[in-house]
């Protein structure tokens, strides 16, 4: 199961880290789109793992990730 949730997060870095290529380009609205798209699919990644998680290990707690806040670009 960690493996499989480390593969997909992988995935998601990968993707984002390719849209944001060239690192030369001026930061713009696409470039913030990106980041909200990343942020997004972080957020649904970490919500579907934690309950994965939580399922599996019933001690687990569910919470946000440490330091983050429910509307963290806006």
């Amino acid at each position: 199961m960690r493996l499989v949730s480390t593969v997909e997060l992988m995935a998601i870095r990968e993707r984002v880290h390719n849209k944001l290529t060239p690192f030369e380009r001026p930061v713009d609205d696409v470039t913030f789109g990106v980041i909200q798209q990343a942020d997004s699919e972080f957020r649904n990644w970490y919500k579907t793992w934690d309950h994965a998680f939580s399922q599996k290990y019933e001690d687990a707690g569910t919470a946000e990730p440490p330091g983050t806040t429910p509307d963290l670009l806006c």
